[in-house]
């Protein structure tokens, strides 16, 4: 046991956390431990004579630590820290000697009352103080941080450093809840100045090298400074900070933007390598902008019911107009779900997308049926109110006859989302994808057989089992994307909107359909079609 280097005790049930007893202490660890994993720890402090000279990554969740050890450790190879939720934890101070520590995690500590200053741990990158809510300040942090976590602490103040090391300014609480607004003001305010703050000046130099900003529920955020010298910034969260109201600008290289029930009304220009923005439950939101120059694009303005038709009608068509130019011009979006996005459904009569009543469509692909790119799936679920919000897909089923008489299908499950609570009103997904393609026939252009293609579209749950009336298909379309040179094409075949009916046509008509169609010409094509 004196040369053990890794110790993992833990338990296997995710739901229960057991610990085992220890009614005589622990007297002994062996030095040339490098990893000690110890869930559910049950003492208050580790062995006083155990020596962490060798110890790399020390995990002692939901232990009953108080603290760490009596006295000075040498710590020169500790890397990771987890302590997290160990309820009796109200000191940490010893983690400074640790001079080679990457990440320190700290949540659910609700006994702790402080947090060091860690300016002189150059190697620190991830802090977590999550639900640390007896911790009121935080002092100097790390000039390399790259995760800064403080949702549901009691932090009033914080210094300006943790973001520009130039000036210590502090900020109060009752504006930010966790984070100030990163400035250069060297002045600290109280509570009556911060409720009538409006704007702060961005310092334009040496911001860090944060990645990650979590300020999920910050209930007094009310502004953000243009954000454009965040050159690191990848994952920006604002999710539940209700009195935000206001962006200015985001990082030009923001990769995931988190907007969830906040106050906002409308958003600035969005960064063109934004590829997340989820925005539920925005109810104040008047507009949204269209930025779909790159791809992909995962939005979602699920329940922001003061979006105009003609907003959403301007926001998707500007998508797939400028999704189906990129199709064309880009040919590494083969594989690709290039765009997914949900907004609330116009209740305009006047806006239909060229959508069909029911759950399916039949498209004419006309005789460029082999230059197409993907398609453009446009689909309205509506919502009863004993639907339980949860998660759902909507699964969309593609299939066509070839001149053989033989049937092709495909077949595709496109996430929707997780509202977490109920939705009052019709919504419209949008799939754009470059991943379905007519490629099972070969041949000439009547290998698909009257240049029909059925789509039929259903609602399932993560198991892909159909789901009930309460969340069903309204209206469908399908829009065509085409290689280059090539229109894209909106055309929907009216008449054929029912299943059944699609049925029928495909297993009782073929034949015939397929015969006198091949002899046809183009006009007496589409007056079949029509008449059809």
């Amino acid at each position: 046991m004196l040369s053990l280097r890794f110790l993992k005790i833990y338990c296997s049930s995710y739901e229960n956390h057991y610990s085992l007893r220890l009614p005589k202490g622990l007297k002994f660890l062996p030095d040339e431990l490098r990893l000690l994993h110890w869930e559910n720890y049950p003492l208050q402090s580790l062995p006083q004579d155990f020596d962490p000279c060798h110890l790399v990554e020390l995990n002692l969740s939901y232990s009953q630590l108080q603290k760490l050890w009596a006295g000075t450790k040498s710590l020169e190879m500790l890397k990771v820290v987890k302590l997290c939720h160990s309820q009796q934890l109200t000191a940490i101070d010893d983690i400074l000697k640790a001079q080679n520590i990457e990440l320190i995690d700290l949540q659910g500590c609700r006994k702790l009352q402080r947090f060091p200053a860690t300016g002189q741990l150059q190697h620190l990158r991830v802090v977590n103080l999550s639900g640390c809510r007896e911790i009121k300040s935080f002092p100097e942090v790390s000039p390399n941080i790259e995760e800064l976590h403080l949702q549901g602490t009691g932090i009033r103040e914080l210094p300006i450093s943790i973001v520009s090391l130039f000036e210590q300014a502090k900020l109060n609480r009752e504006l930010f809840n966790l984070l100030p607004e990163f400035s250069g003001v060297s002045n600290a305010w109280n509570n009556e100045q911060s409720t009538s703050l409006a704007k702060l000046v961005t310092s334009t130099q040496n911001l860090g090298k944060l990645v990650c900003l979590n300020m999920k529920d910050c209930v007094h955020l009310r502004k953000l400074p243009y954000m454009v010298d965040f050159e690191s910034l990848k994952v920006l969260n604002l999710s539940g900070c209700s009195d935000l109201d206001d962006i200015e600008g985001f990082p030009p290289n923001l990769k995931e933007l988190y907007l969830v029930s906040t106050a906002l009304k409308e958003l600035p220009q969005l960064p063109q390598s934004l590829e997340v923005l989820n925005a539920h439950g925005c109810v104040s939101l008047l507009s949204i902008p269209s930025n779909f120059e790159r791809l992909p694009r995962y939005y979602t303005f699920s329940n922001c019911f003061a979006l105009s038709a003609s907003v959403v009608n301007e926001f998707v068509k500007n998508a797939l107009t400028n999704v189906a130019h990129i199709a064309r011009e880009k040919q590494e979006l083969n594989k690709s779900l290039a765009l997914n996005f949900t907004v609330p459904s116009p209740e305009s009569k006047n806006i239909t997308f060229d959508l069909q009543p029911g759950s399916s469509v039949i498209i004419q692909l006309g005789s460029s049926w082999r230059l197409i790119r993907g398609f453009a799936i446009l689909v309205e679920v509506a919502f009863l109110e004993e639907y339980q919000a949860g998660a759902f897909s909507i699964s969309c089923v593609c299939r066509w006859k070839d001149t053989e008489c033989v049937s092709h299908r495909l077949e595709k499950n496109f996430h929707c989302w997780i509202p977490g609570e109920g939705v009052p009103k019709d919504h419209m997904f949008v799939f754009c994808d470059f991943d379905m393609h007519l490629t099972a026939c070969e041949g000439n252009d009547s290998s698909i057989l009257a240049d029909l293609v059925v789509f039929e579209f259903f609602t399932v749950n993560k198991q892909k089992k159909l789901l009930d009336g309460s969340c069903a298909v309204t209206r469908c379309g399908v829009h065509v994307f085409t290689a280059a040179n090539e229109d894209t094409s909106s055309s929907m075949t009216k008449p054929f909107s029912s299943s059944g009916y699609l049925q029928e046509i495909f297993d009782n008509e073929v034949e015939e359909l397929r015969v006198i169609y091949d002899g046809l010409d183009e006009n007496d094509r589409n007056l079949l079609l029509y008449m059809a």
